[in-house]
Formats: C-alpha cells, sequence, structure tokens
C-alpha cells in the first residue's frame, strides 16, 4: 500500500508537479497506470504523458527533474535536459555520468540514482531557495549558449568530421 510522506506537496503548497513522459515499452504502461491509482487524490500532481510543446512546460517549470538510472537507449545527454537549461530551467538528475557532466557551471543538482529522498531534498533545495534558484537559471541559459547552441554543435560536429577526415 502506498503510505503518504511529508513532501514537495506540504513544503511548497503552491507546487504542482507535472509528469511529462513517453511511455514506450509495456512495463511503462503499466507503472504509469499504478501511478495514476496512487495520485488519483492529489490533484496537484498530473501525469501528462507526451507533451506536444515540451519548450512551453519547461519555460513554465521551476525545475526539471531527470531521476533515471541509465541512459540506455536514449541521447547520452537527453534532449530535454538541454531544452530545460535554454530555457534558464535548474535541473535535477541521477549522479551518473553522462547526465553529471552538465552540471560543472551551477545549473542544477545531481543526487543517487533511485534514492527519493534526496530527489526531493534537492528540488526543495532548489524551490526554496529563490537566488540559488535565479542564478542557476541565469547559468542554464548561458551554459545553453556556450555549449549546445545549433552554432556551437555544428561547429563542433564540422571539427570532428575533420579531425577523422
Amino acid at each position: 500500500m502506498y503510505k503518504r510522506q511529508p513532501g514537495i506537496l506540504r513544503e511548497f503548497p503552491s507546487a504542482q508537479i507535472v509528469l511529462a513522459c513517453r511511455p514506450k515499452t509495456p512495463r511503462a504502461h503499466l507503472v504509469e497506470a499504478q501511478l495514476r491509482d496512487r495520485l488519483q487524490t492529489e490533484p496537484r500532481v498530473r501525469i501528462a504523458g507526451e507533451i506536444s510543446d515540451m519548450r512551453a512546460l519547461l519555460a513554465a517549470s521551476s525545475v526539471v527533474v531527470l531521476p533515471a538510472d541509465t541512459t540506455y537507449a536514449k541521447a547520452d545527454l537527453p534532449l530535454v535536459l538541454l531544452e530545460a537549461l535554454a530555457e534558464g530551467t535548474p535541473i535535477v538528475v541521477s549522479d551518473r555520468p553522462p547526465l553529471t557532466e552538465i552540471l560543472q557551471d551551477d545549473v542544477g543538482l545531481a543526487v543517487p540514482p533511485s534514492a527519493p529522498l534526496p530527489l526531493a531534498n534537492a528540488v526543495a533545495r532548489i524551490l526554496g531557495d529563490p537566488e540559488r534558484r535565479a542564478t542557476m537559471s541565469a547559468n542554464a541559459r548561458k551554459l545553453a549558449r556556450a555549449r549546445f547552441s545549433a552554432k556551437v554543435m555544428a561547429a563542433e560536429y564540422e571539427r570532428l568530421y575533420s579531425e577523422l577526415l
């Protein structure tokens, strides 16, 4: 039985949690159904599934969380994280490479994988410190422009291809 724990929703009464994901396997669909059952009495938690305008959701978010245990079968740095940085949204990721590679510029926090309490604490640290969140937000935009813009990425691919040829 699911047991209610104190957390983000109690500590931050105006917080809303949106779970935006694309279930890719039968197991993922089952987990989503179980989550929907557990969360039906939580009006501030919404399972949105696939989002048609992810950039708008990221821009409206205070923090983006990707607690993935692995990036297997995903891009090394998931696009959603790069888009969050471009929108100036701080991130919380699992403490695993390659996810942690983008944290060196104080754009977010890393937490142990499969650790709900440290994850909730990291989100609370960001939400509870507006100055730090603003700094992370500014740093996120700078990092996205400096390392992940289309112009920078095209130049890096050109450099790599030239090196390989």
